[in-house]
């Protein structure tokens, strides 16, 4: 399990110690595109066969990045299709992964739980890495968005499985950041003030 987590997280990513150029900021743009869509598809069948709130609202924010980044490769003059149809990948390794997760979460919704959980560590990690390594201000600011929208999704898997009185521990990103993005995200929650 562990083997294949590492292998999302580095594949399609790369750094290079003098910044990035147009063509790999686009490759970079297209692999969010697709872990996106795997997110969405994903969430789409948990919300058919679990018909939980959680999935609707991860689901509909995906499909928002999604145009999002569509329109950045427009920036940089590359039109992408994504397919509308669940489950369609360009890249085979998605479809590789949307299996497994699917089967992963279609076991009980706890499973989907987990299943959304880990999904979003393997985006906050990916979408951290990116966003250190562009220069582009613009560019930045998309994945910092995106990373703000994988944290909440995170937080509300978590709860909800709390709620079925499991423990989730992370299994990507580190213990303390994953304790941080759970006490600052519980302060996003309706009636808890700031002080």
């Amino acid at each position: 399990m562990k083997n294949v987590i590492l292998i999302v997280l580095i594949c399609g990513i790369s750094c290079s110690l003098m910044g990035q150029d147009s063509v790999t900021e686009a490759r970079d743009l297209r692999y969010t595109l697709e872990t996106e869509k795997l997110a969405h598809d994903v969430y789409e069948v948990f919300l058919a066969n679990w018909n939980t709130f959680p999935f609707l609202d991860a689901m509909d924010e995906k499909a928002i990045h999604m145009e999002a980044l569509k329109a950045m490769l427009t920036r940089v003059e590359i039109s992408e299709e994504v397919s509308g149809e669940n489950g369609v990948f360009a890249l085979p390794v998605f479809k590789e992964w949307f299996d497994k997760h699917i089967a992963d979460g279609m076991k009980s919704p706890a499973g989907a739980y987990r299943t959304g959980a880990l999904i979003e560590e393997i985006a906050i990690r990916d979408l951290e890495m990116l966003a250190a390594c562009t220069d582009d201000s613009e560019l930045r600011y998309t994945y910092q968005w995106l990373i703000k929208s994988s944290r909440s999704h995170l937080y509300v898997f978590v709860c909800h499985l709390k709620r079925l009185n499991i423990e989730y521990l992370p299994l990507i990103l580190p213990y303390e950041e994953f304790e941080r993005i759970m006490k600052e995200e519980a302060w996003q929650e309706p009636g808890n003030a700031r002080a």
